[in-house]
């Protein structure tokens, strides 16, 4: 049964904190004894206590010793009692809601406004002292303490739950987060802030944030007292002692007269990491386009010169053909070295992730890279021992198949025709785990000490008085390779013993 409105100069929306049954367990139990003890105190067989709700009454709470025959909707009996003060309802205004007696007074909210009523009732008529209505405006008394306890239970939860989330938001953060006071003294931290100094939880509280400026705290000093400051850069010190680069961003937060800083902080190590990447690739750049134009001029100098002795003179047969050999082979070594340089700017402006890296079998890779061989005559040099059962490795396998055709290429080169080349490939064991080995072992002309150290330098020829030295990009590009795709170089190598060039890369661990 629907409940009748109250007018509207007695029905005021009921406050948020106790509206729509937002009130706890505990007001709810509160109002059924106090419900119960103003039926009692006042020896009315009823009790109720209904709340505003919207335009109408809900009732929150009832209590009836000997129940009436028909008890009328909350609504109805609220809508009887005035706004102000205890009202006795008129024996003519209960005709027909089989009441003889009503008497209730208005509750009031934590705001002051109506927020419900407490009424007591009888089937027969009954007599109500000024006792009795100072009795029953106490009982509304402590309803509206109720209320009040209730409204501020839900404030303390509500500003709970906003600092629960603020405390998440603060946590998840991706750099750290210190809110300081005036002297710097910390006084709240969150985790990415905890670790990145490598401190416990609550290991940064109290400390004071100069102690984490490694090198110059009086820079950061300074910039508290400016109020704010963004990107101030200053090597950070974390508790055990050790150092990374930071950047540090400070504002200056000022509440109820209490100066407070918040301080950002970042861990630049990986950015200044690219910047020196970067700035290493821009010198290399620098240095390959010197070399570069030396190594270039040199073929273009042969083309041009034998070119002009054929277009101004001319020449018996046999001189010419040599002289054509000369310009067709200084040609091919321009043509070559252009496609090396090429090839090594590809490789060093990109990066691992441009590699088609993927579970390739070490077998069929030298076997494709052998195959590829075939026009320089010399699989009987090359003898192979392929271990059983290898794992995979993690291989862009065009680009794998290049870097160990570049050291088989210098294998053949620089040894004696008739000499033999072994390849090994194996399982092995290393510091970063399993492996994969690829060995190379020539019988030439081997190299010193210094020549294996500069191996690796675009354009360097440990052997240049050879007419097959090549670019010098060979061994450059190897590694490059190498380096992209995780692996390890050893290079094993002494004047007139040969030389042994070892390739390591990770083996791709076995599905289960």
């Amino acid at each position: 049964m629907s409940e009748p409105s109250l007018p509207n100069h007695q029905a005021t929306p009921l406050p948020e904190a106790v509206a729509g049954g937002v009130t706890d367990a505990g007001a709810e139990a509160c109002f059924d004894r106090i419900t119960r003890l103003a039926a009692q105190g006042l020896g009315m067989p009823t009790a109720l206590f209904a709340l505003v709700e919207g335009d109408g009454h809900r009732l929150q709470s009832r209590f009836a010793a000997t129940p009436l025959a028909a008890l009328p909707p909350a609504g109805v009996v609220a809508d009887a009692v005035g706004p102000d003060g205890v009202t006795v309802v008129a024996p003519a205004a209960l005709d027909g809601l089989g009441l003889g007696f009503c008497a209730g007074v208005p509750v009031r909210g934590p705001d002051g406004k109506r927020a419900g009523t407490l009424c007591v009732l009888d089937a027969g008529p009954r007599a109500f002292d000024d006792s009795g209505r100072a009795m029953l405006a106490d009982f509304a008394v402590l309803l509206e303490r109720e209320l009040a306890a209730a409204a501020l239970r839900r404030q303390a939860a509500r500003q709970q739950d906003k600092e629960t989330a603020a405390r998440a938001l603060f946590d998840h953060l991706p750099e750290g987060v210190m809110m300081l006071d005036e002297s710097g003294v910390i006084l709240a931290c969150n985790a990415v802030a905890e670790a990145m100094y490598a401190a416990t939880k609550n290991g940064l509280i109290g400390r004071n944030s100069n102690d984490f400026v490694g090198e110059d705290p009086a820079r950061l000093r300074e910039s508290l007292k400016a109020g704010k400051t963004d990107q101030l850069q200053a090597i950070a010190r974390r508790v055990d002692g050790s150092v990374f680069p930071a950047e540090f961003s400070i504002k200056l937060l000022q509440t109820s007269g209490t100066y407070r800083y918040a301080l950002a902080v970042r861990d630049i190590s990986a950015r200044r990491a690219e910047e020196r990447k970067a700035q290493a690739a821009e010198a290399r750049g620098r240095k390959y386009f010197v070399t570069a134009t030396h190594e270039l001029r040199t073929p273009m100098a042969s083309v041009l010169g034998f070119s002009e002795l054929l277009l101004k003179h001319d020449f018996a047969r046999d001189e010419r053909i040599e002289i054509i050999s000369v310009i067709h082979r200084q040609a091919t070594r321009l043509v070559k070295l252009i496609n090396e340089m090429l090839d090594l700017a590809r490789i060093d402006s990109g990066s691992k992730e441009e590699f088609d890296l993927r579970p390739q079998d070490a077998a069929a890779m030298l076997e494709q890279t052998l195959s590829g061989l075939d026009g320089l005559h010399v699989s009987s040099r090359i003898h192979t021992a392929v271990a059983p059962a290898l794992p995979q490795v993690r291989a862009d396998s065009l680009k794998l198949q290049q870097a160990l055709t570049n050291i088989l290429s210098n294998a053949i080169k620089y040894s004696a025709a008739d000499s033999a080349i072994q390849v090994d490939v194996f399982e092995t064991d290393a510091d970063a785990g399993p492996m994969v080995g690829f060995r190379v072992t020539d019988r030439g002309i081997g190299m010193t000490a210094e020549q294996q150290a500069r191996i690796f330098e675009p354009f360097y020829r440990a052997h240049t008085d050879q007419e097959t030295a090549g670019t010098g990009l060979g061994m450059t590009i190897f590694k490059e390779i190498v380096d992209l795709h995780g692996g390890v170089v050893k290079i094993d190598s002494s004047p007139g013993a040969g030389t042994a060039v070892l390739l390591l890369l990770p083996a791709v661990a076995a599905a289960h």
